[in-house]
């Protein structure tokens, strides 16, 4: 059960997340560079009510829609809260990205216990690690995929709705609610004029857990990934049910 949430924790993430795109020939942008933002306090939160946005999406990515630059190489921090099932469990998460290369590092308190765990997408495979109170163990298998393979969707399967911008992590960002068409509850994700996502809030539905509620505000910018960043943290196994439904 807990393997199982904290799979879907990632899996959410990783929907939404964070941007970037699998072919960097194609990017509007190489990196971001940090210099200048400050660590501030996070600043109010999207909740008026949404507007919707005019239906000109026909040839249009979410991204390309939404007007959502994307980038090949950041590093950014968040805080996290996911709730279900009357439990709120707070957290971290860190995202590197550099190059096609992703890796997401997540580290919450659940059932008592500290959980790190992490999420790679490499050239040569998608790795899951994860630590409890030993040493971490990493394992092999299909991953859920980052957000470019979400963000470059056709505009036309959702409808968009404009919701007031906020502010965290020292920027200022744009936010809109992504929905499945004819619905008005989605996904709310604001994304900041440089490509940085700033906030993010919604719900997933999961057999275990009932409805999962995941909100995530910025918390900073850092410096470019390195190639250590990627390295795995222990040797590679075998996905398999006692990796994911301990």
């Amino acid at each position: 059960m807990r393997m199982q949430l904290i799979a879907l924790l990632l899996s959410f993430i990783l929907l939404f997340g964070c941007a970037g795109n699998d072919e960097p020939s194609k990017q509007q942008s190489t990196q971001y560079s940090p210099e200048g933002q400050s660590k501030q306090p996070a600043s109010g939160q999207p909740s008026a009510t949404p507007q919707k946005l005019p239906d000109d999406k026909v040839g249009k990515t979410i991204a390309s829609y939404l007007g959502i630059r994307q980038l090949s190489e950041y590093h950014t921090s968040y805080s996290t809260k996911t709730e279900f099932s009357g439990t709120t469990v707070p957290g971290t998460m860190e995202i590197f990205a550099s190059n096609g290369m992703l890796r997401i590092d997540s580290v919450q308190s659940m059932m008592g216990t500290q959980v790190r765990s992490s999420i790679f997408h490499l050239a040569n495979g998608s790795y899951m690690c994860m630590s409890f109170t030993n040493a971490a163990k990493c394992y092999s298998g299909p991953m859920p995929k980052p957000i470019y393979a979400q963000l470059e969707l056709p505009a036309e399967q959702f409808d968009f709705y404009s919701k007031p911008g906020v502010r965290y992590g020292g920027m200022d960002a744009k936010c809109n609610l992504v929905a499945p068409l004819g619905e008005k509850t989605g996904t709310t994700i604001c994304y900041s004029d440089s490509g940085i996502l700033a906030y993010l809030e919604g719900v997933q539905k999961s057999e275990e857990a009932g409805d999962v509620k995941l909100t995530m505000e910025l918390l900073s910018v850092g410096s470019a990934p390195a190639d250590s960043d990627f390295i795995l943290p222990a040797p590679v196994s075998e996905l398999d049910e006692n990796a994911t439904g301990g």
